[in-house]
């Protein structure tokens, strides 16, 4: 069975939670592999506890929501919840 040509294509790769992103970071080289043109990561809640630089080179935006306070919020886009009182 051949694998798919990926070739121009977008993934979106979505979860609830972020810490380390070893699963991530698995799921992008296996994309890249494929010739995945462009991988969004899109989680909740983001802790990153290893920072955003592990995904350098293989994750091109990550997102997540403004449930927990981010320390680099310049390769970061922020999806901003308030709360409605």
């Amino acid at each position: 069975m051949n694998s798919p040509d990926l070739t121009g294509k977008t993934a979106v790769i979505t979860d609830d939670i972020c810490d380390g992103g070893a699963t991530f970071i698995g799921i992008a080289k296996q994309l890249r592999s494929l010739n995945c043109q462009n991988i969004i990561l899109y989680v909740t809640h983001g802790i990153f506890s290893k920072g955003l630089t592990v995904f350098d080179g293989l994750i091109d935006q990550v997102f997540t929501s403004s449930s927990l306070v981010q320390v680099e919020p310049t390769q970061l886009n922020i999806i901003n919840f308030q709360n409605q009182d």
